[in-house]
C-alpha cells in the first residue's frame, strides 16, 4: 500500500486500453484458435501487471522525492538515501516493464511510486538503479536494477553488459549452498522453437565443464534451468551486521553498481577471494555442501550479463548479429531475478521482465531463428 504522502500525486493506475494491443477478453468463443489464444494470454492477465499501452515513458525525469526508498523493517540492511534525483531524458513507449513475479506468494516492494491509491501495480520496479527495499516470508532486504537504455547509461559505457541486479540483505530460513538456485522457471513450453533437444543434448556433452548443481530441461511443458547462485554470481559478499563497522551500502558505497567481494566469514581459507575464482570452486558440489546461507548475516549478491538485450528482448551475438527472442516465449516473461530454495521448491525472490512484444500473439521470429527452428514455424 501506498505512503500516503504520495497519494496527493498517485491516485490511481491508468485505466486500460487496448490501443495497438490484441489482448482478448474473457468472452470469447471455445475454438481450438481462441482456446490457444487465451492460454497464451493466460499468466499476463493473471499477473495484475498494468496493460503495455498504460507503461508510460521512460526513464522519467527529475524525479525527486518520488524516488524515494522506503525505510528497512530492518536497520542492518544499508541505510540508504531517501531520495535520488535524476537527469535522465524522458522516452516514450516504454516497452519494458519490471514486475514482482507472482510466483512468490506475499512479495512486496516497499516503493510507494509503483502502486495506485488502491495498492494496485501501476509502475515499474525502477530499471535506473534506485535501491528499493523488498521482503518475502524468506527474505528481508534492497534491490537495485540496471537495464541498458533504462537509465543509469553511466553505469553501462564503456561496457558490454545489458543488464545487472545486486540483492542484499538476510535469509529468514538457513539454507545450504547448493540448495539455493537461479536460473529461469517458464511456466508454458517454447513456441515457434528452435531445436530445444539439440541444444538439451549440447549441454549434455558440456557436462563436464557445467558447474555440479545445474539442472536443465528445455524440451516440454514447462523449460527450465538452475545453477547455484554462489557459482553464478560475479560478486558476493557475506557479513556481520553485530561486528564493529558498517555494512555495505548500495548507495553510498556502491553508487556506480560496482560491488566488492568479501567472504572471510565463510571462515574457510580454501575458498577464493577473487570472485572469477570463488565460482569455480562453487562449481563442485563437494565444496558447496559444507555451508549456509545463516540467518544472522547479511548477503550480497551482484550479477550481470553482456549478451541478453531485455529493451529488445533478443540475444546479442555480435554488435552485427542478434536473435529476437520474444516469439519463442509463448507469453511468459524471462527472470531477471530469482532465487529459489530447492530443498523446498519455493521461490524466494523473483522478478519478471516484460516486453510488449512479448503479448504479440501473431508475432513469428526472424530468418536466423527460423533457419534452426525445429519444425515450421506458426
Amino acid at each position: 500500500m501506498p505512503n500516503l504522502r504520495f497519494l496527493k500525486r498517485i491516485h490511481s493506475c491508468p485505466v486500460e486500453s487496448a490501443n495497438g494491443m490484441n489482448i482478448p477478453g474473457d468472452d470469447t468463443d471455445g475454438s481450438a484458435s481462441n482456446e490457444e489464444k487465451n492460454a497464451f494470454f493466460a499468466y499476463y492477465k493473471s499477473t495484475g501487471i498494468p496493460h503495455p499501452s498504460t507503461w508510460g515513458d521512460c526513464p522519467i525525469k527529475h524525479l525527486e522525492g518520488d524516488d524515494a526508498l522506503s525505510e528497512s523493517t530492518d536497520n542492518t540492511i544499508s541505510s540508504l538515501a531517501t531520495s535520488r534525483s535524476s537527469e535522465l531524458d524522458v522516452r516514450a513507449n516504454c516497452p519494458v516493464f519490471l514486475a514482482p513475479s507472482s510466483r512468490v506468494p506475499d512479495m512486496k516492494f516497499h516503493h510507494s511510486p509503483m502502486y495506485g491509491i488502491d495498492g494496485s501495480l501501476c509502475k515499474s520496479i525502477p530499471m535506473d538503479g534506485t535501491p528499493v527495499s523488498v521482503s518475502s516470508p524468506l527474505f528481508e532486504g534492497v534491490m537495485v536494477n540496471r537495464v541498458k537504455g533504462m537509465g543509469d547509461e553511466k553505469y553501462f559505457d564503456g561496457r558490454r553488459r545489458s543488464f545487472q541486479w545486486t540483492l542484499q540483505g538476510k535469509f529468514k530460513r538457513r539454507i545450504r549452498f547448493d540448495h539455493l538456485v537461479t536460473g529461469q522457471d517458464l511456466g508454458r513450453p517454447f513456441r515457434n522453437v528452435p531445436n530445444v533437444g539439440f541444444i538439451d543434448k549440447g549441454l549434455h556433452l558440456l557436462k563436464g565443464r557445467l558447474p555440479d548443481v545445474f539442472e536443465s530441461r528445455l524440451a516440454g511443458d514447462k523449460p527450465k534451468f538452475e545453477h547455484a547462485i554462489i557459482n553464478g554470481c560475479q560478486h558476493f559478499r557475506v557479513e556481520d551486521p553485530n561486528q564493529k563497522g558498517a555494512i555495505f551500502n548500495l548507495m553510498t558505497d556502491a553508487e556506480d553498481g560496482n560491488i566488492v567481494e568479501e567472504n572471510s566469514l565463510l571462515n574457510d581459507a580454501s575458498v577464493p577471494k577473487d570472485g572469477e575464482k570463488r565460482k569455480k570452486y562453487f562449481a563442485k558440489l563437494e565444496n558447496l555442501v559444507k555451508f549456509h546461507y545463516e540467518t544472522e548475516y547479511v548477503y550480497t549478491f551482484n550479477f550481470y550479463a553482456n549478451f541478453f538485450n531485455m529493451a529488445k528482448y533478443s540475444f546479442e551475438l555480435t554488435p552485427f548479429v542478434s536473435i529476437d527472442l520474444a516469439p519463442f516465449f509463448n507469453g511468459y516473461p524471462i527472470y531477471m531475478a530469482m532465487l529459489k530454495d530447492t530443498s523446498a521448491d519455493e521461490n524466494i525472490i523473483a522478478t519478471e521482465i516484460w516486453h510488449k512484444r512479448l503479448l504479440d500473439y501473431d508475432q513469428k521470429p526472424g530468418l536466423l531463428a527460423r533457419i534452426f527452428a525445429n519444425k515450421k514455424v506458426r
